[in-house]
């Protein structure tokens, strides 16, 4: 019984973190703010505010990434060969390697990609892709103005029909942002609406140490039953996505005798959570503490012996720890300069060393960072905003900077395209490309960069 005790609560674990908030200072003056809140409502209004905050998050993603819709999407990919690595490679003169794509997607199955391959910045080659519900059309538009043409079923030797079918079961398999939503939605109402206001304890202790605070402690109850009838429910809406894998999994908490969920609150921006499972004598209980010195997030079994999963140490507002409790050790990952908009951390974990500061102005985040391990760094800039993103990183290694990474992408409105209304099979494109076209421009490209010649007659079958 103790095992399965155990079991139900690590289910809840989750909602109980989401219960909690993230603990600053904000979201502790917004606890104040609803401070004259009626007292049966208390636990209800502050789960459903942060149940809120999840649901506009994942609104935000959607919008961002345009899911659900036909849209543009462009990519640049650039890389950067350090003086060294060019040389030990054999590549030398060639200092930069570019991929531009630009891609409109009307649905799965249709949409149309172009591109440019660039040699220090110069234009190697154009290509262009096409395809519909039947076939993939091809050209390299520099040399020729027909496609090459060939149907899905022969590249891939099954029907447009069974393609298609493939295709919507893979999109059947995993959730929309639009199904998270809904099931977030429902999962946090019918979970909330299961406990009911009991009592209120006025300036009541929890907690020990550096952790222990005095506050009004509003408490509710929920029947086992509703609970459980609650994530079933949930169980079975995850099982209709077969991607997620979720197997029949038999909640039974027929064990449990009650659960209740308290909701600690102090003047001073100071607040806690505790969940409480108990079966005959035995209680086993998820805490997390926000105090002055930190957070504490720990579970209390069923002989009361305490497991410490995760905990801040606050050195001043700005600066400290945040702490990571596992089976092989504690990892601990350091805070600095900490404030609304901005944040340094650094770890150290398995001999790499890690840093990051992090920049936020309205919905866009920067982020510097460094990874060192053996010898080896990694460092760059990530930035994110409305539909794009850039990545920058530099590698480089025994004080050997390897090269630079960059990519760009960023979504933009569909731009429609015609299908080709005729094209020809593989072998009549090759043979009526430009080849007088094609040849200069192969040796002009050696003159370039004399290493193809090698390349390419390291190619050649003898």
């Amino acid at each position: 019984m103790k095992k399965r005790l155990w079991s139900l609560l690590l289910c809840l674990v989750l909602v109980c973190s989401s219960m909690a908030g993230c603990g600053d200072k904000e979201s502790n003056d917004e606890a104040n703010a609803s401070a004259n809140a009626k007292a049966e409502t208390m636990v209800a209004s502050q789960f459903k505010d942060f149940a809120g905050k999840i649901t506009d998050a994942l609104r935000k993603a959607k919008d961002n990434t345009g899911a659900g819709m036909q849209s543009g999407v462009d990519m640049e990919l650039n890389v950067e060969l350090g003086k060294e690595i060019q040389k030990s490679a054999d590549l030398e003169g060639l200092d930069k390697i570019g991929l531009l794509l630009y891609m409109d997607m009307k649905n799965s199955m249709e949409m149309r990609m172009t591109g440019k391959l660039k040699m220090n910045e110069k234009n190697v080659l154009s290509m262009d892709l096409i395809t519909d519900s039947q076939n993939a059309y091809f050209n390299l538009p520099d040399y020729s103005k027909n496609y090459a043409g060939i149907s899905i079923q022969d590249a891939l030797g099954m029907t447009s029909g069974d393609l298609s079918g493939l295709m919507s079961e893979a999109a059947e398999g995993m959730p929309t942002t639009d199904d998270m939503i809904q099931l977030w939605t429902d999962f946090s109402n019918d979970f909330i609406d299961c406990f009911e206001y009991q009592e209120t304890v006025k300036k009541i202790n929890i907690g020990e140490g550096d952790y222990k605070i005095k506050a009004d402690k509003y408490v509710t109850k929920a029947k086992v039953e509703d609970i459980q009838k609650v994530l079933t429910q949930l169980v079975e809406e995850l099982k209709k996505y077969p991607a997620l894998e979720i197997t029949d999994t038999n909640i039974d908490m027929a064990d449990l005798d009650e659960m209740t969920v308290s909701y600690f609150q102090n003047d001073s921006d100071e607040f806690a959570w505790k969940l409480d499972a108990k079966a005959g004598n035995d209680t086993s209980s998820i805490v997390l503490i926000s105090a002055k010195k930190g957070f504490r997030f720990y579970v209390i079994d069923e002989d009361q012996n305490e497991q410490v999963l995760l905990y801040s140490v606050k050195e001043s507002e700005k600066k400290g720890q945040i702490v990571l409790c596992t089976d092989d050790g504690n990892y601990t990952l350091n805070y600095d300069n900490y404030s609304k908009d901005h944040v340094d951390l650094s770890a150290e974990i398995e001999g790499a060393t890690i840093t990051a500061s992090i920049d936020a102005k309205n919905d866009d985040y920067t982020i510097e960072f460094s990874i060192a391990s053996l010898g080896t760094k990694v460092s760059g800039t990530f930035e994110i905003g409305y539909r794009e993103m850039k990545v920058t990183a530099t590698v480089s290694m025994a004080g050997m900077e390897i090269g630079t990474l960059t990519l760009e992408t960023s979504g933009r409105s569909f731009k429609d395209y015609d299908t080709p209304s005729g094209s020809v099979d593989l072998n009549t494109w090759s043979a009526g490309l430009n080849q007088d076209k094609l040849s200069k421009d192969l040796q002009k490209l050696i003159q370039d960069f004399p290493f193809i010649s090698d390349l390419i007659q390291g190619a050649m079958p003898y």
